[in-house]
């Protein structure tokens, strides 16, 4: 970590003095570092860097990596982003943007053991038991993003648990994700509720095959989606 933390004091050295040799007037700003790379900003909390980077980037081997490591979006990534098609959120509400993600809500709900589903109103969960629930929102990501989703603290506080994980890049449809209510008494929802946060990452690199070109399972899904329908692959 010591020689990390050095390196990365060295690239900012690079940026203010290729900025000199250019007789560059040095405008910086001040970030934890915003160079698309969310590892820099443990490495340089704070530091002071040259917005003239184009030219600093061939004098150290360090930065391009910098620039080049997956990182988080944050709000305004998402909606710049969204805006050049790179992902998109339907039916999308700026209200529900956090400052580094996304709120969905509860489109639908489904209760396995009288398989009821429930499109509008209010969803009580027994204590004990688990439903399945898909989001009211459709979403389309490229090859250059992957998201992470994670179940509301509010929630989680409150005893409700699920499964979570990542979702591909390519992947486009709503989500169904399981929730199991661990509390001693019944659990409300409401449909239309925010309960989730997708929260997107910018990729490394293109990958090889997308979401669609690989498995593609679930690829197009709409509403509650139990069974794989792309079996093909």
């Amino acid at each position: 970590m010591k020689n990390l933390r050095e390196s990365a004091k060295s690239v900012s050295s690079a940026c203010r003095i290729q900025a000199a040799k250019d007789d560059t007037r040095l405008l910086c700003w001040r970030i934890p570092i915003n160079l698309e790379c969310a590892a820099s900003a443990v490495l340089l909390p704070y530091h002071s860097v040259s917005r003239n980077l184009s030219n600093a980037r061939g004098e150290h081997k360090y930065l391009h990596h910098f620039l080049q490591t997956m990182c988080i979006l944050s709000d305004g990534d998402i909606l710049n982003y969204r805006g050049r098609g790179l992902l998109s959120i339907e039916p999308f509400e700026e209200k529900n943007l956090t400052p580094n993600g996304y709120d969905l809500r509860i489109g639908e709900a489904y209760f396995p053991d009288s398989e009821e589903h429930i499109k509008e109103g209010i969803v009580s969960i027994p204590p004990g038991k688990g439903i399945a629930v898909a989001t009211l929102e459709y979403l389309r990501l490229s090859g250059e993003v992957c998201g992470q989703i994670w179940l509301r603290s509010s929630f989680a506080r409150k005893g409700l648990l699920s499964s979570l994980g990542k979702i591909d890049s390519g992947f486009e449809g709503t989500l169904t994700i399981p929730l199991y209510n661990s509390s001693g008494g019944p659990f409300e929802l409401e449909i239309g509720d925010r309960f989730l946060q997708i929260v997107f990452e910018k990729m490394h690199s293109p990958p090889l095959a997308l979401y669609h070109e690989r498995s593609g399972h679930f690829q197009g899904s709409v509403g509650i989606t139990l069974e794989q329908f792309n079996k093909e692959k």
